[in-house]
């Protein structure tokens, strides 16, 4: 993507939910995090590039003993889908009965996720749990407000554009349906 076509997508892009959400959502999540993690002196693993905003944004929030570090692996490189997990870094920290937090920017299949808390389990990790920007946060559930994975699903067109989101999946059942809906009519 050349400079211009970065500029067109920002001109066109939908704000899906305001800085003041995210921030609020951020803000629940390290409260969270801190209630279940400040006697664990846990390893946060910033999962790169896409944690990277999201691991900066909630670390000053987590005001206990912890250590950081990274890992880079993806399957997608520079493409916008794939198969195989490629290993750039791995964790530098020794894992070996601590407690892991995976940070990432988002949950869309879990493959990444899954087959980097495997590989921490590998490692010795005592408890791998995972946290993903824009995949958690406050919902209502059975008439009552709590806090867990937000189901939703997002539509990006071949040009890299948002074409379509559903930002709460209510019926988990009948949503391929309507997503497969859309995309006939598309």
């Amino acid at each position: 993507m050349n400079i211009d076509e970065a500029r067109q997508v920002l001109q066109e892009a939908d704000c899906l939910v305001s800085e003041a959400e995210v921030k609020s959502a951020i803000g629940r999540l390290a409260t969270e995090i801190t209630a279940r993690l400040k006697d664990a002196n846990p390893v946060i693993l910033c999962i790169m590039n896409g944690g990277l905003i999201f691991t900066g944004r909630l670390l000053p929030q987590l005001v206990f003993p912890l250590q950081v570090d990274y890992v880079h692996a993806t399957r997608y490189g520079h493409e916008i889908n794939g198969a195989f997990l490629n290993w750039t870094v791995r964790p530098q920290l020794d894992l070996q009965g601590r407690t892991v937090l995976l940070l990432d920017d988002i949950l869309d299949e879990g493959v990444t996720l899954a087959a980097i808390a495997e590989y921490c389990r590998q490692q010795g990790a005592a408890e791998v749990l995972m946290a993903a920007y824009g995949a958690f946060g406050e919902k209502v559930l059975y008439g009552k407000t709590t806090t867990g994975t937000i189901r939703s699903t997002v539509v990006i067109g071949p040009d890299g554009i948002i074409k379509k989101h559903w930002s709460k999946v209510a019926n988990a059942e009948q949503h391929p349906a309507q997503v497969l809906e859309y995309l006939s009519a598309e």
